[in-house]
């Protein structure tokens, strides 16, 4: 699978807030029985990354975040069970790379709230997927110190230049590490007040984040404009201020790229792969170059192949435009098993 030209993606996957099913198609047991996350070595051995005990004891969630799981046996288990963690998450990074990724997005904010540890879990993470990948990477987290100590722990020379995911207006400090490890950098249009509600509000704190950033002689060619792309179930005028800005964010600053979470459009919903297939082509449309998405599960490429003289095509537009008010139709049509996959 190959990316659409032009169309830049950020692979989401190796982030701890991500989750599997437990006893589903990415899980399996171990020689002693023990529940695990199945994935395969680089000779195509099948492997098992055991999941703590704790986490499934009786009443536990029916979903374990499997890179979360792969960081804490890196901190605490001892060298065979790093090596393992090393190996599971380097297959996670080959994967999205084989998928089309342009960046590797690592984020360790859910490993743990001692700040300590989850630097430790950054240094780690970083080391372990540059050993195997020379895709850069994205640097997330919410904190500046976990920012500044993947950076720090990030080599350019081998990967090219890091994004930095994210500057915001509430914590501009962010600005000087892009600034200085010569970052790409996300731009998030939240402010000290906190989420803005609509297009206007969005914009006014695009605008004052691109100032603030070429103000500092970060190129506009390097920023990637996070539209917030909100979950349409929660929000059913989120597609249509997210695409209107988009529209006006390629209007304003020719250059620029969009980038955005894409696939947070589909969350609470329904034959989630159709929708998020149907809304990144509508994103594109409107101007957005760019995608933080998993490229396994959906990858621009693909989008050209779409029915959009289909049923299930129209029905997710409809929804995303609102057209069907909260997905009433396109929920009814999914229960009654009238919508396809649009890869099967």
């Amino acid at each position: 699978m190959s990316s659409t030209p032009g169309f830049i993606i950020v692979g989401e996957n190796i982030h701890c807030s991500r989750k599997v099913k437990r006893g589903g198609n990415r899980t399996t047991k171990t020689e002693d029985g023990r529940e695990a996350i199945s994935f395969m070595s680089p000779t195509g051995t099948p492997r098992a990354l055991p999941i703590p005990e704790a986490w499934t004891k009786e009443g536990a969630p029916p979903l374990v975040a499997h890179v979360r799981c792969a960081v804490a046996l890196a901190l605490d288990g001892d060298g065979d069970g790093a090596a393992l963690a090393s190996e599971f998450v380097q297959y996670e990074a080959k994967r999205q790379v084989n998928a089309g990724a342009h960046f590797i997005d690592v984020n360790v904010d859910e490993v743990s709230n001692d700040i300590d540890k989850r630097n430790e879990a950054m240094r780690w993470v970083v080391s372990a997927v540059q050993e195997v990948s020379d895709r850069p990477l994205s640097v997330d987290s919410s904190s500046i110190d976990t920012l500044r100590i993947g950076l720090e722990a990030y080599d350019a020379g081998r990967s090219g230049r890091p994004m930095l995911n994210s500057v915001s207006l509430e914590r501009p400090e962010a600005i000087d590490l892009a600034v200085e490890h010569r970052c790409h950098v996300v731009v998030l249009p939240v402010s000290e007040s906190g989420m803005p509600c609509g297009v206007e509000d969005r914009l006014a704190n695009i605008d004052a984040l691109v100032e603030k950033l070429t103000g500092a002689d970060v190129a506009i060619e390097d920023l990637y404009v996070d539209p917030l792309v909100l979950a349409a179930s929660t929000d059913p005028a989120a597609p249509q201020n997210v695409l209107e800005t988009i529209r006006q964010v390629r209007s304003r600053y020719p250059g620029i790229h969009v980038a955005g979470g894409h696939t947070n459009i589909s969350h609470g919903l329904p034959m989630r792969r159709l929708l998020n297939a149907v809304w990144i082509a509508l994103a594109m449309e409107a101007g957005s170059d760019a995608g933080i998405l998993d490229p396994i599960s959906i990858c621009p490429s693909e989008l050209a192949s779409l029915d959009r003289d289909g049923e299930s095509f129209k029905m997710a537009e409809a929804g995303l435009l609102g057209r069907d008010e909260f997905f009433i139709d396109f929920i009814t049509a999914a229960r009654e098993g009238k919508l396809e996959d649009p890869w099967g």
